[in-house]
């Protein structure tokens, strides 16, 4: 049955308060401490390690940059580093991001959000407080050794983002005299998981998210990842770039036209169809770079067809989420980051080598937790001979149910963008997500907090169409003055001449109908 959606909770007004615009300095903020008893997850507490006033400068304003450690409860873990920034004037808002991969690194928050459009202010400059933080650990990716520390692996797979938040939270309280009355996250790719696992296990804590494609699923991405491994490993597996090239070519010749303009890029991605059969080359004889051997076909198959299970991960998924390249994504060359054979334990591959790569050190540190073990001999379908710790580690990683109800009820809004063109994380998880949603819930309840865009063209975070898209202004209208997003458009920023598109919301897509065909208003959102 589908979710009745309830009315949502009144919006904090803004502040009377005449001080709004001049918080006190930051001065006593060095050395500030957070009691464990303030934090909503276990932690030895929280303390400022650095407290820096910085300037104004261009757009933005004076704030004070703070660094801390949040401290962890078994002393062989290690902290979860952050820093926020507190600015002034201050809107009474502020903003999360999130991170990227294993997350090893610290976000600073001074960026702008994901994909944010030309020229618009950071947060920072309107006047948002930002935070950022690591996963709960350093490192570079794909080290996944942490993994092997259950507590780091815990703040990794989601339990860091309410540490971090309450932390800064309290920072708020002491530096403004008051907490924000609305809180927003932004991020892509592990951080856009990091968005909707917010939104569904914190949802008192946020109002709106920023999610782009989102690295739902992850535990899929792994097994399928490494049955891709195993077929490009496989003897004569590897195929060229010239190879790739040529299947995309093949694949656009046959759907490009299907959304009234032959432009590269596949609108109607899910009516694409293209067997890539017919590039087998005769007598299975590799004779170049216009075909596609058995051993390569069964890379391209690896890829794109379903993968069912032998078990279930969480949220009861039974299959590994495919990718696009029979429907546009480019695994080839150096433009659209593709495929790229380097003879290295873990395997390594370009950009899409990057997935490879990630899931030989996951199945080594998560799941196996043995740094020697050789995942090529894994079986990704039966889960062969840890089955029982994929589904364990499934429950912490993929733990982004449709279970949004709390968030609903207070108001919560959604936005969430997925390149079709992704190589990295597949389009398709973003499908599998909103949809499973629409069922449960009902389409017109869903219209009511969430809205999915898919991008033609658009990787993972690159792409022949590498857009922009006013995020933020559309979820401030949205949430704050409730005004939900009507014909959005995005921006091709690797085009100088301005290529713009409607931002359609799946599943319509958008078919040329006439006019300059780099401008959006030549195109009309339309139903399969």
């Amino acid at each position: 049955m589908p979710h009745a959606l309830p009315p949502p909770d009144p919006l904090p007004g803004p502040s009377e308060d005449p001080a709004r615009a001049a918080p006190p300095p930051a001065r006593g903020l060095a050395g500030a401490a957070i009691g464990r008893a303030q934090i909503g997850l276990p932690t030895q507490g929280a303390s400022v390690t650095r407290a820096v006033l910085v300037p104004a400068a261009g757009q933005t304003p004076a704030h004070c940059e703070l660094q801390g450690r949040i401290y962890p409860v078994d002393p062989a873990a290690p902290p979860i580093r952050f820093q926020l920034n507190l600015p002034s004037p201050w809107n009474e808002k502020a903003l999360h991001f999130g991170g990227g991969g294993f997350d090893g690194s610290v976000v600073s928050g001074k960026g702008n959000v994901p994909h944010a459009w030309p020229g618009s202010p950071t947060p920072l400059q309107r006047g948002y407080a930002t935070f950022g933080s690591d996963g709960g650990h350093e490192g570079q990716d794909p080290d996944a050794s942490f993994a092997l520390n259950d507590e780091a692996l815990r703040n990794f797979t989601g339990e860091a983002l309410k540490k971090v938040r309450d932390v800064a939270q309290q920072l708020m309280l002491r530096h403004y005299g008051r907490g924000p009355r609305l809180t927003y996250f932004a991020g892509g790719s592990s951080g856009g998981r990091e968005a909707m696992a917010v939104a569904q296990r914190w949802p008192d804590d946020y109002e709106g998210i920023i999610a782009n494609y989102p690295a739902l699923e992850f535990m899929g991405l792994i097994l399928r990842a490494n049955a891709m491994a195993q077929a490009l490993y496989a003897p004569g597996g590897f195929p060229s770039w010239g190879k790739l090239d040529h299947l995309n070519r093949r694949v656009l010749a046959a759907c490009d036209r299907q959304d009234g303009l032959e432009d590269g890029l596949i609108n109607a991605v899910e009516a694409c169809r293209f067997d890539p059969a017919v590039l087998r080359c005769r007598y299975n004889l590799d004779l170049g770079d216009s075909c596609l051997t058995d051993a390569q076909l069964r890379v391209v198959r690896a890829l794109a067809d379903e993968m069912p299970l032998a078990y279930p991960l969480a949220q009861g998924l039974r299959s590994a989420p495919p990718f696009g390249i029979l429907a546009g994504a480019n695994f080839a060359g150096p433009v659209d980051l593709g495929v790229l054979p380097v003879l290295l334990d873990p395997p390594v591959l370009g950009l899409n080598g990057y997935i490879v790569s990630m899931q030989s050190e996951y199945l080594k540190h998560f799941i196996a937790r043995d740094p020697t073990y050789k995942p090529l001999g894994f079986d990704p379908v039966g889960g062969a001979p840890f089955q029982a710790r994929v589904q364990q580690v499934s429950a912490l990683h993929d733990a982004t149910s449709i279970d949004l109800a709390r968030f609903v009820r207070r108001g919560g809004k959604i936005l969430m963008m997925h390149g079709t063109s992704d190589t990295i994380v597949p389009y398709s998880v973003s499908v599998r997500y909103v949809t499973r949603l629409r069922q449960a819930w009902g389409e017109a309840a869903v219209q009511g907090f969430l809205r999915f865009y898919g991008v033609a063209g658009m990787g993972h975070g690159e792409g022949r169409y590498t857009m922009a898209w006013k995020s933020l202004d559309l979820l401030e209208d949205w949430v704050e003055r409730g005004q939900p997003p009507q014909a959005p458009e995005s921006r091709n920023v690797l085009d100088p001449f301005g290529q713009s598109r409607p931002l359609c919301e799946h599943p319509t897509w958008p078919r040329y109908v006439g006019g300059n065909v780099r401008a959006a208003s030549s195109f009309r959102c339309v139903a399969p």
